[in-house]
């Protein structure tokens, strides 16, 4: 573990903050509740805060979300009033936080003994399409990513020194960020397991202090939300009762969406991703009804109903298996800017997804350097490198068994950045070797302040430009696009005003 200039962090902090300023203002959306880009459940996180906002927060919204999206957008409507504020006001918190996280990137692997790295990282993620997308709505991937790196900081501190101190502040970072998204709870554990399987032959009392800490701060965080959620289930299933409608299970760790989505994820007519035509109430109404009969067989027996059509026809889940990977992958085709070089703003945001560009040639040279980076991860980077890896394959389960999301992606982009570096500087050697080419160090900086210098005017160029954009997919009765269906979108003839 080293020490580094904080001023570093906080320059890399302005400048990442700069850049989604610079992206927020140059859409036509800034003052939309969501993103053209990114719509997923911006609307349903706007719902819940400013149901607590009023005190009228339904019960419901307990089983359906993790909340920590939801109490961090109410947090703004706090400091900026309740809507109809201009949208971009709602925004900036989100956008604060997806800059920090370029910040913590460059801190941790300075910090971790990468300080060449460091810069070229931070580079890539301050002016990444991908971050930028998820910078300028309500979404739990922003506050999550956040929270996997702060996770695997705190695990790699408590690794290093040991101790009760550590181990409670890892757990209840890991527990804060399960309230952001829910499957972040065993990979939480998946991650403490590794570092106390990697040292069980030296298990002081330090490490055993360090993994009680551990627990005790899981517990923490998860066992007051566990019994709210207790006492909101019994409300609603007193709710229920009284309309003639059997009772739901009474518990929740933190969601009870789990089954429910395993169905859709794997029924006979998935594509891969979230379809809502599965549930035709929740399509039409834009709300997860437990009286509505579909809803209701799929909440209660999803995971029976899922593992049912998997065993039917096994090789049709094979094919769904393939297009849920190929969704995933497509979030390495983001490239870089307010523009999306070299992909574009053409492209299509699948339902309940962030959008990808249709020119998506970038995602396999990438998808070269990140596999290569997995495996010299693995062999010269331990422990960092198999903690990187069992991210990445904790995130592959998750899009096996649940949907095939870009957005997937997304919520590990500080891992897949690392990685796919890593994975350039080895496969730069064997190359270099063979052509007899070689970079000097000396070079190498100037090509880093020339890229950075090309990104940032390019960027800045474009603020305030006010981009308009066209799209086209179903619509309701009114003819008005459903958002939360798969939308095709491109730029106006005329982006200026």
């Amino acid at each position: 573990m080293r020490s580094f200039p904080i001023y570093l962090a906080l320059g890399w902090f302005l400048l990442a903050l700069a850049v989604r300023g610079a992206f927020l203002t140059s859409h036509r959306d800034r003052d939309w509740p969501y993103s053209i880009f990114y719509y997923v459940d911006s609307m349903a996180y706007y719902r819940y805060a400013e149901g607590l906002a009023r005190g009228t927060l339904a019960d419901a919204e307990v089983l359906y979300h993790p909340p920590l999206t939801g109490w961090f957008t109410w947090l703004q409507f706090r400091l900026w009033g309740l809507p109809p504020a201009p949208g971009w006001r709602y925004k900036l918190g989100f956008a604060v936080v997806n800059a920090f996280t370029v910040a913590l990137t460059y801190a941790c692997l300075r910090r971790w003994g990468f300080p060449g790295l460091a810069p070229w990282a931070a580079l890539w993620l301050a002016f990444s399409f991908a971050m930028l997308e998820v910078s300028a709505t309500p979404n739990a991937e922003t506050l999550y990513t956040a929270g996997l790196l702060l996770t695997l900081g705190a695990l790699m501190e408590g690794h290093a020194r040991p101790g009760l101190a550590w181990g409670l502040l890892a757990g209840v970072i890991g527990g804060v960020t399960s309230l952001a998204r829910a499957e972040h709870l065993s990979l939480f554990v998946l991650l403490s397991a590794y570092l106390t399987l990697r040292d069980r032959t030296r298990w002081s009392r330090a490490r055993r202090l360090w993994l009680a800490g551990l627990v005790l701060g899981l517990l923490v965080v998860l066992v007051p939300w566990t019994l709210y959620t207790a006492t909101a289930l019994r409300r609603i299933n007193g709710q229920l009762r009284s309309t003639g409608v059997p009772p739901i299970r009474s518990w929740a760790l933190i969601t009870q969406y789990d089954a429910f989505n395993f169905a859709l994820a794997n029924h006979p007519q998935a594509d891969g991703g979230f379809d809502p035509a599965l549930v035709p109430t929740a399509a039409r109404t834009g709300r997860l009804s437990l009286t509505d009969p579909v809803a209701r067989l799929y909440y209660d027996t999803g995971y029976r109903l899922g593992w049912q059509w998997i065993q039917e026809d096994p090789a049709r889940f094979g094919r769904l298996v393939l297009r849920k990977v190929g969704r995933w992958l497509s979030g390495l085709s983001l490239g870089w800017g307010v523009s999306d070089w070299p992909g574009g703003l053409a492209g299509v945001r699948y339902a309940a997804d962030a959008f990808v560009p249709d020119r998506r040639w970038l995602q396999w040279p990438l998808l070269v350097a990140f596999g290569a980076g997995l495996i010299v991860g693995l062999r010269r980077f331990p422990p960092l490198g198999p903690l990187l890896a069992l991210v990445v394959l904790h995130r592959l389960a998750v899009t096996v068994l649940f949907f095939g999301y870009a957005r997937n992606m997304i919520v590990i982009y500080p891992g897949v950045v690392i990685l796919s570096l890593w994975g350039v500087t080895a496969l730069g050697r064997p190359l270099g070797k063979a052509f007899r080419l070689s970079v000097s160090p000396r070079w190498a900086r100037l090509g880093w302040a020339a890229l950075m210098g090309v990104l940032t005017v390019h960027t800045f160029l474009h603020a305030g430009a006010l981009r308009n954009y066209m799209a086209s997919g179903p619509a309701d009765e009114r003819g008005k696009i459903i958002q939360d269906a798969t939308v095709r979108l491109w730029p106006a003839p005329d982006a200026r005003p």
